[in-house]
């Protein structure tokens, strides 16, 4: 805050900095970070699913592992079942609503 306190303008350059900063930082993600194992496993892609989540749990015991797999694949099925898989369940009632406002 105080480093550009004397400059004419001097919040523009902590913005540009800011700016900067949060652009590295989303590219790392985007460039570093693997897919969810959940997500990969909503589009069907298990084997990635399940190499993701092994990677994420690197040094876990391998039946601790399973167990979540198959909490994860049981709570796909359930979703599905119920029909709660979807953005419009997402943005329908009270949720939709608020991230509407937080769009305006």
């Amino acid at each position: 805050d105080f480093l550009f306190k004397d400059l004419v303008h001097g919040w523009v350059y902590s913005v540009w900095l800011m700016a900067v900063f949060g652009g590295c930082l989303a590219t790392g993600m985007l460039l570093l970070c693997p897919e969810s194992p959940r997500h990969l496993l909503f589009k069907g892609r298990e084997q990635q699913a399940w190499d993701t989540l092994a990677w994420l749990r690197q040094g876990a015991p391998d039946d601790l592992i399973q167990q979540e797999w198959k909490v994860m694949q049981e709570d796909l099925r359930a979703g599905f079942a119920n029909n709660e898989a979807s953005y419009r369940a997402l943005l329908s009632g009270v949720m939709g609503r608020l991230q509407g406002v937080a769009v305006v």
